[in-house]
């Protein structure tokens, strides 16, 4: 009977209802991935984590103010 269920959620409309149900989407929870993977070059990832280290600079700025 167990086997029965684990069958019947990961094919078909059962995949789509335990998807709906259980929050699917993740990579891990055996649903697809969110969105399309992009190879990115050196500098675009490098720019990103600038940005990153500024916005968490900025951030900490604010905190410390309202301190």
């Amino acid at each position: 009977m167990l086997r029965m269920f684990n069958r019947w959620f990961g094919y078909g409309l059962g995949a789509g209802a335990a998807n709906a149900v259980f929050g699917g989407g993740l990579p891990e929870a055996g649903g697809e991935a969110r969105g399309p993977i992009r190879m990115r070059t050196e500098a675009e990832i490098r720019a990103d984590e600038k940005r990153y280290d500024e916005d968490a600079r900025r951030l900490d700025a604010e905190d410390a103010a309202r301190k």
